[in-house]
């Protein structure tokens, strides 16, 4: 993962990707702005303060992007209308995800029962997913579309 390095750039923003590296394992993508580390606000800071917090930080680390807006998205907000409309129920499924994100926060709290012994530890998040080799940069890139931010009880312990 490399940052740009243009003037009026601010922060980190991702250039380029490099292969088989966590962050193309992530399905992190070039235009991407880096927008906390461990849990701390970099957006922000400048790159130098920014690459020396990516090289300090304990790992594992959660790392957070932003991802650039869409030019949909800024068609809208010029009032545009985007002619090509189509009704996708994926869409709306991912939106209702998202609205009822909130209801999911007490998932750690809820009684699990496990058999048979000696089953592997459930994931914790999409990023243990994939660090465990269970889930690749493709099938990543489909959950987030598809509005799932981390994986539901049963996919815990699927």
């Amino acid at each position: 993962m490399a940052p740009q390095k243009e003037d009026g750039v601010t922060g980190y923003v991702v250039s380029k990707i490099a292969e088989s590296r966590p962050a193309e394992d992530a399905g992190v993508q070039p235009g991407w702005r880096l927008v906390a580390v461990a849990g701390a606000r970099c957006t922000d800071h400048g790159l130098d303060d920014i690459q020396t917090l990516l090289k300090n930080v304990e790992l594992p680390a959660m790392i957070v992007f932003e991802k650039p807006p869409t030019e949909d998205f800024e068609a809208d907000e010029r009032g545009e209308e985007d002619d090509d409309e189509e009704f996708d129920i994926l869409d709306i499924r991912a939106d209702q995800r998202r609205s009822h994100a909130d209801q999911m926060s007490n998932i750690d709290d809820l009684p699990v029962e496990r058999n048979p012994a000696g089953l592997p530890e459930p994931i914790t998040s999409w990023q243990d997913a994939i660090g465990r080799g269970y889930l690749n940069k493709s099938l990543l890139d489909k959950l987030v579309t598809a509005g799932l931010k981390r994986p539901t009880l049963i996919q815990r312990h699927a």
